[in-house]
């Protein structure tokens, strides 16, 4: 086996290293070989059983199940929840009558290194040497984990030259916080974000956090990035303005793996924390972040204006999201080694990353940032590895417990921010993938698994988008495994979808979201149509009786009652639409002209279309018109009026 060591120049002879005063020997020296001492836990499994083929026959008897289209229906998640919590109230109650004060590792049994004291060094390493493949006296770099960071402008999706890289040892960064925000270009810059600040009350010098307007003119405000490490600004680049769309590449390189990246487009002005967990996060770094969170609050409720002016946005912002970044690290790290230990795995945490921060949205007048509004926050974490075996070397044991894991990294997505930032008047509402598939469940949808044998058949059933079906057809025929729901659901203003798209021969995988602010192409779709009927009612009426043929004028007359259930359905989308907190008033505005100029266009087309051929050809032209229409709009929408609603993966917090 591979293994890797150090040889350090010690004072050896007489005293074998005790007494150190000038080296004579090389002596090798593994740190990482250790003796542990093993406390045996509660026979939970023994005590407390789980019958879980009784579950699995229960979700079978209640559940649609179509195996030979690959999907399923009305899975009782109900009584899932009600048998895993009897379940979970049998061990607790067991526990207790064992010992109501038992740490989680007495429960579970406990690994701890056995610590010796200080001791004469050995001449040898501490197991059999058969041969050094190569030695260094510095370790070279392409031996070394390492970790970069690059920000660009970017132009038709394609990024331009890094203004911001970073590329360090991991070594280097371990325990380390890490952040990109944004602070004001000028003075100029500061004053108008300032004016939107709305005054103290005089009484009571506070201010009603309710004022605060909902959007900012981006396009008046120009912002520099900046990396930080540990609050202090390692890089910064030139000016953009406030709510321009950015390219971000993150990567880790691996002696043994080369580089992992990823991609991700963030928008200047949203601070984004940048998590790394290399091996487990130590309680030391923990511990720095609830000491400076707390030093913080202590000052926020000593009302000491001296102590105030000393807080940075790092202090009343940074702390607070990189603590939630690092704290789903944490529990994560704790939860997996639980859960091996339970399903007689042992595994290592391998250098992982992610991102949380918030997430503002841009809505563009002709391609400028015309108004920025905060829209909820964003946990995106790209890249999540570790090595696990089976004590028993069963390969599909390592599978299953892949796949788990992701589950359970999947749901902690929305779990540990709705913990973070809830209220008891103001709960947080997250999404992750596996809630996503969990809500369009218990809506009654089916929850399809895509194979290439069914490839074609799902794929035809869903509706999901275009980019998302792409994306998962593309997984599918690279091999991958797909779990999806049919169509996108609505939950808490957020319309998307939740998708697995899982490796079967290794467990591994991505868990993603995809979604955004709903659009107005159904109002248009209306409008459109009511267009239709419109022009065919007009040009067909000659005073108070229809001018078509007789054979015709059953369609004139159901056009007429048609007509009024189409301003009836247009009214009811404008009032949805004027109602959407997800859009500004001039969006809202740009959407309703958008909708009467498809009315009128539509009206005029069909007009043109009876006089060059009759009603039957009017009546085909003006449905494809319409929805040619309300499609060119939609598009027109993302373009200029609207926020763009790119894919947000992993996990959403509002």
């Amino acid at each position: 086996m591979e293994h890797t060591w150090v040889e350090a120049f010690v004072d050896f002879e007489p005293s074998r290293g005790i007494k150190n005063r000038a080296g004579d020997s090389w002596i090798p020296i593994d740190a990482s070989f250790k003796q542990y001492r093993f406390t045996e836990g509660m026979d939970l499994k023994e005590r407390v059983p789980f019958d879980e083929q009784a579950l699995l026959n229960s979700i079978k008897q209640s559940s649609l199940i179509n195996e030979d289209e690959g999907w399923v229906k009305n899975v009782p998640q109900g009584d899932i929840e009600i048998q895993l919590q009897q379940f979970q109230d049998q061990i607790e109650a067991y526990i207790a009558s064992q010992d109501s004060d038992a740490t989680i590792a007495e429960v579970l049994g406990l690994q701890e290194i056995e610590i010796l004291p200080p001791r004469p060094l050995a001449a040898g390493l501490p197991y059999d040497h058969i041969v050094t493949q190569d030695s260094f006296l510095v370790l070279p770099d392409d031996l070394r984990h390492k970790f970069k960071y690059e920000l660009a402008t970017q132009s038709y999706g394609y990024p331009n030259v890094p203004f911001i890289t970073l590329n360090e040892p991991t070594a280097k960064l371990a325990g380390k916080k890490l952040a990109l925000s944004f602070r004001p270009a000028t003075d100029n810059d500061q004053e108008i974000i300032e004016s939107y600040v709305p005054e103290a009350d005089p009484a009571t010098g506070r201010i009603d956090l309710t004022e605060f307007p909902d959007t900012l003119p981006g396009y008046l405000i120009n912002l520099v990035a900046e990396l930080k490490i540990d609050g202090e600004v390692v890089q910064s680049a030139a000016a953009q303005t406030m709510g321009t769309e950015l390219h971000e590449t993150i990567g880790l390189f691996s002696p043994s793996h080369n580089w992992f990246t990823s991609n991700n487009n963030p928008i200047a002005g949203e601070h984004r924390a940048i998590g790394l967990d290399l091996q487990g996060i130590s309680p030391i770094q923990a511990h720095a972040i609830k000491s400076r969170m707390e030093r913080t609050q202590a000052i926020l409720e000593s009302e000491d204006d001296t102590l105030l002016s000393t807080l940075t946005n790092d202090d009343m912002v940074g702390d607070v999201i990189y603590g939630t970044i690092i704290s789903y690290f944490a529990l994560n790290d704790l939860q997996e080694e639980v859960h091996a230990q339970g399903s007689e795995m042992v595994t290592y945490r391998l250098p992982s990353y992610g991102i949380f921060g918030t997430t503002i949205q841009p809505q563009y007048w002709f391609g400028l940032p015309r108004n920025i509004s905060f829209s909820g926050l964003t946990i995106d974490v790209d890249a999540v590895t570790f090595h696990s075996v089976a004590k028993d070397n069963n390969e599909q044991a390592r599978v299953n417990f892949t796949k788990s894991s992701g589950f359970q990294w999947s749901a902690m997505e929305h779990l540990v921010p709705e913990e973070m930032f809830s209220q008891p008047d103001a709960p947080t509402h997250g999404v992750s993938a596996v809630k996503a598939l969990a809500i369009a469940s218990a809506e009654g949808q089916k929850i399809w698994s895509i194979e290439q044998s069914n490839l074609d058949l799902a794929i035809s059933q869903i509706d999901l988008g275009p980019e998302v079906e792409a994306e998962i057809k593309n997984a599918v025929l690279a091999g991958k495994i797909a779990t999806v729901h049919e169509t996108n659901i609505i939950y808490h203003g957020w319309v998307g979808s939740g998708y697995l798209l899982i490796d079967p021969e290794t467990g591994a995988g991505a868990y993603k979201i995809a979604g955004g602010a709903n659009g107005g192409v159904i109002m248009t779709l209306v409008a459109g149509v009511l267009g239709v009927l419109d022009g065919l009612t007009r040009v067909g009426s000659g005073g108070s009786a229809p001018i078509f043929p007789g054979a015709y004028r059953d369609l004139w007359k159901n056009a007429k009652w048609a007509k009024f259930l189409g301003w009836a359905a247009l009214a009811v989308e404008a009032w949805t639409t004027l109602g959407n907190n997800d859009l500004s008033w001039s969006d809202k505005l740009g959407r309703l002209a958008g909708a009467m100029f498809a009315f009128g266009a539509t009206s005029a087309v069909v007009g043109l279309a009876f006089g060059f051929a009759g009603i039957v050809f009017a009546a085909i032209v003006g449905l494809m018109f319409a929805v040619f229409i309300s499609v060119l709009m939609n598009q027109f929408y993302s373009l200029y009026f609207s926020c763009i609603c790119k894919l947000k993966y992993t996990g959403r917090v509002s």
